[in-house]
């Protein structure tokens, strides 16, 4: 129920520096590497067994959860090892950190067309949709902003990014280790769907589905 990446500290500060104004960095050297945990459906599983087991019962008992499967992969790691249940503070940006370790793809609206489409007037169409449907009060000057995300190729958008490993900066790899990047196989047409749900309905979760998908692969409705 569980998958990991593997990450250099560098890549993603460095990312949040380029596009994020230095904001939520990882405090660590840039020459540190990490893991980046994430879950899977069939972690559901793990929580319920988790909360049966417990000896008390936490208001909490899924980060709770994840805490404990955190700390089971510390005991692997040398002294001086971090980690962080990504959502408790200090927040990290999750999409970031799947993306530079690999273990998912970041997909931006302009690349949902393929060679010759016309990508201006289905933007057009979505950004009137947006301002129909999104409270100016909340959204402000992006009312009208198309977001991008990022897609498993396997899960969709049914996975968590759930927490954050970082090793000691004097533990490095025997070998260099390069940036990986995932590659997504799916049609313009099913990657416009796919942001046109994110961007109107994310709450509705139809933007986690992708084109013959497993039933495994995704939480029963």
């Amino acid at each position: 129920g569980m998958f990991t990446g593997v990450f250099s500290v560098g890549w993603y500060n460095q990312k949040r520096r380029d596009t994020a104004q230095s904001t939520q960095l990882i405090d660590a050297p840039d020459t540190a590497y990490g893991l980046v945990v994430a879950s899977t459906p069939r972690f559901f599983d793990a929580i319920c067994d988790y909360f049966v087991e417990a000896a008390s019962k936490e208001s909490d008992f899924v980060d709770s959860c994840v805490d404990h499967h955190l700390k089971r992969v510390l005991e692997a790691c040398p002294p001086g090892t971090t980690w962080q249940n990504l959502d408790r503070p200090p927040y990290l940006h999750s999409q970031t950190l799947s993306h530079v370790a690999g273990i998912d793809v970041h997909v931006e609206p302009t690349e949902c067309f393929g060679d010759g489409e016309d990508q201006g007037a289905w933007m057009a169409e979505l950004v009137e949709e947006l301002k129909e449907e999104r409270d100016e009060t909340m959204w402000g000057g992006a009312i009208d902003k198309v977001f991008g995300l990022n897609i498993h190729p396997r899960y969709g958008g049914w996975y968590s990014i759930r927490g954050l490993v970082v090793l000691p900066a004097d533990v490095q790899p025997s070998e260099p280790i390069t940036q990986s990047e995932m590659k997504l196989d799916l049609a313009p047409e099913a990657l416009r769907l796919i942001i046109r749900e994110y961007n109107l309905r994310p709450d509705l979760s139809y933007w986690r589905d992708i084109p013959n998908q497993s039933p495994e692969d995704k939480y029963d409705p």
